[in-house]
C-alpha cells in the first residue's frame, strides 16, 4: 500500500562561500508543491507545482548556482533591506540626524545598498507541525551598516501548508535608538513556467499608485489609476497598455510597470490580517497566486531590466514579474506616507501569503 504524502522538510546539500557553509532547504506539500530555499539572502530559490501531467513545473525565476546569486544585479527571490525599493540621494533625517546611505541606482538607494540584506549569509532553523512546515532565517544587521542607525535583529520565516499558501512573515528588533526599516522579497513569478507573462491577467484591487519622476523617486503625489494603463482593478492582460507606460524618457522602447501601488484597506490603520493584493493568472495552464499582505504598497514590476545576460540567468525583459509588498518607496523622506520608523523597544511585523491554485 503507497504511502500516504506527506508535509516535508529537508536539508538539502550545502554548498559554500569563503569558506562558510550555506544550507538549504526544501518543503513539500501533499499537493505535490515544492520550495526551495536558501541562507545566502534568505532566498527563495524555486517554487514547483504540478502541470497537467503531474510533472513539476518552476513558477519563479532562478539562477544556476551561488556564484550567480552572490552577483545577482536582479536581486532574484533574495531579500531586500535595510530598506527595500527607493531612498531619494540616499539620505534621510531621524531624530534630528541626517544619514547618508550607499547610492547603487545612480544617485539613489535601492533595495539596502551595495550589500543588502540579499547579500548576507543568514542562519537557519527548520521547524515543523501538522499544519506546515517551515525554516526561519535570522541576521544581525550592524548599526552603521549601509550608512543606517542600530543594530538590526531581522527574522524572516518561509512556511508553506496544504493549502499551497507559502507565507513569509518578517520581524526586526532595533538597538542603539531608531531606524528605517522595509523588508520584503524579491521573487520573479511566471505561472506558464517560460516565455513572456505579457499575457498573464493581473487584478490589483489598489485605485492609486505612487506617482514617480523620472528617476522613479516618488513625487509626494498619490494619484488615481482610474481609466489610465496603470487600472487593474478589473482582471486584464498586463501587456494589454503596456505601451503607454515608459520607464525611460530617453528610451522610448523600454516600456513596462515599476510602481507601487496603495493597498487600499492598509492605508491608515495596523493591518490585523493580510489582504488581498493581487490576483495574477495564466491563462493558457489555469494556474493562479493571490498575494494578501498587510503593508501599505505593492510594487508590481515586470522585468523590463531583465537584459538575457548570464549576469540575470539569461532571462529576457518580461519573463517574469514581481509583486513586492512593502512599506511606500521613499517614506523616511515622505511626511504624507507610513511612517517606516522602528523605535527601540518596538517590533517590526511584516506577512505576506502567496496563494497558489493550479
Amino acid at each position: 500500500m503507497p504511502t500516504r504524502p506527506e508535509l516535508h522538510i529537508e536539508e538539502l546539500a550545502s554548498c559554500h562561500i569563503d569558506a562558510q557553509t550555506v544550507r538549504r532547504f526544501e518543503l513539500t506539500n501533499r499537493r505535490g508543491m515544492s520550495v526551495v530555499l536558501m541562507e545566502y539572502g534568505a532566498t527563495l530559490l524555486s517554487v514547483c507545482v504540478p502541470d497537467s501531467r503531474g510533472e513539476q513545473i518552476q513558477i519563479n525565476l532562478g539562477l544556476q548556482d551561488l556564484q550567480q546569486y552572490r552577483n545577482n544585479p536582479a536581486y532574484l527571490g533574495g531579500t531586500c533591506g535595510r530598506f527595500a525599493n527607493r531612498i531619494a540621494g540616499g539620505q534621510f533625517e531621524l531624530a534630528g540626524r541626517r544619514y547618508q546611505l550607499a547610492t547603487n541606482d545612480g544617485n539613489q538607494h535601492l533595495h539596502g545598498g551595495t550589500q543588502g540584506f540579499n547579500k548576507k549569509l543568514w542562519r537557519a532553523r527548520m521547524r515543523s507541525g501538522d499544519d506546515l512546515v517551515a525554516v526561519c532565517f535570522e541576521y544581525t544587521s550592524a548599526d552603521g551598516e549601509e550608512g543606517y542607525p542600530g543594530e538590526l535583529l531581522c527574522r524572516v520565516e518561509y512556511s508553506l501548508n496544504d493549502l499551497s499558501e507559502l507565507a513569509i512573515r518578517y520581524e526586526a528588533e532595533v538597538k542603539g535608538g531608531p531606524t528605517v526599516v522595509n523588508l520584503t522579497n524579491h521573487s520573479y513569478w511566471n505561472l506558464a513556467g517560460s516565455g513572456s507573462v505579457l499575457g498573464h491577467c493581473i487584478e490589483i484591487p489598489g485605485s492609486s499608485i505612487v506617482a514617480v519622476d523620472q528617476e522613479l523617486i516618488p513625487t509626494g503625489e498619490i494619484k488615481p489609476v482610474a481609466a489610465s494603463a496603470f487600472d487593474f482593478t478589473s482582471p486584464r492582460e498586463i501587456g494589454e497598455r503596456i505601451s503607454e507606460v515608459a520607464l525611460d524618457s530617453n528610451d522610448p522602447t523600454r516600456v513596462g510597470y515599476d510602481h507601487c501601488y496603495l493597498v487600499d484597506a492598509n492605508i491608515g490603520v495596523r493591518a490585523i490580517s493580510p489582504v488581498l493584493a493581487a490576483r495574477l493568472t495564466d491563462p493558457v495552464s489555469g494556474r493562479s497566486m493571490e498575494v494578501l499582505t498587510d503593508q501599505p504598497g505593492l510594487q508590481f514590476y515586470t522585468g523590463v531590466y531583465l537584459d538575457g545576460s548570464q549576469e540575470v540567468g539569461g532571462h529576457q525583459p518580461y519573463a517574469g514579474l514581481c509583486l513586492e509588498c512593502q512599506q511606500l518607496p521613499d517614506a523616511p523622506n515622505q511626511p504624507a506616507f507610513p511612517s517606516a520608523v522602528l523605535n527601540e523597544g518596538e517590533t517590526y511585523y511584516q506577512s505576506t501569503v502567496h496563494r497558489f491554485q493550479y
